[in-house]
């Protein structure tokens, strides 16, 4: 009978420490996963990078036959490629000039060479800001000092860019010598716009 009475109490004392604990669970509640909450905090430094500009080579334009009267040759230009990654935001203008036109110790006079109005910019990747202002609309000389193609305002042309040129227009005049001639175009990229 003893034995039966120590199995009664443990089983009662069993059932009350579970009791105890059931009733301990439901007024304190049991924590889910779902209810539990960490953070971690990402950290990254993005730093700005260059500021490009280039163009596809060299062009050569048509040969002109002297005749005795002015004439002139035109040609297309490559694309102009621009990057800015500098991440300030500051803006920035697109500038093109040239030297006269030369053959040796020969030199034409200036205001002989023409470019055209840039024909369309598109973002090179679809991510970067407003595309460039065309900043011209009629042909402009550009062997008598700098001429503005194309402009970003503050907040703008952050990313990578294609601005589609058009032509360049050289005017021959009739008492032209004879020869090869040559010039450079300048393309500067300068902050600000």
């Amino acid at each position: 009978m003893q034995y039966v009475v120590k199995k009664n109490i443990v089983l009662k004392v069993t059932v009350a420490f579970l009791a105890a604990v059931l009733l301990f669970l439901g007024t304190h509640g049991i924590t889910h996963a779902a209810d539990l909450s960490a953070t971690t905090t990402a950290t990254v430094a993005i730093n700005g990078g260059p500021q490009t500009i280039s163009t596809n080579g060299a062009v050569t334009l048509p040969a002109v036959p002297l005749n005795g009267d002015q004439q002139s040759t035109t040609v297309s230009l490559p694309n102009i490629n621009l990057t800015d990654a500098t991440g300030t935001g500051a803006g920035w203008h697109v500038t093109v000039s040239s030297p006269a036109v030369t053959a040796g110790t020969k030199t034409l006079s200036t205001g002989l060479l023409k470019i055209s109005p840039v024909a369309s910019v598109t973002k090179d990747d679809p991510t970067s800001s407003s595309v460039p202002t065309v900043s011209t609309t009629a042909d402009k000389l550009v062997d008598s000092g700098a001429v503005t193609l194309l402009s970003a305002a503050a907040g703008n042309g952050m990313g990578s860019y294609i601005a589609d040129q058009s032509n360049l227009t050289l005017s021959v005049p009739a008492n032209t010598y004879a020869g090869t001639y040559t010039t450079t175009l300048t393309y500067s990229l300068v902050t600000a716009p």
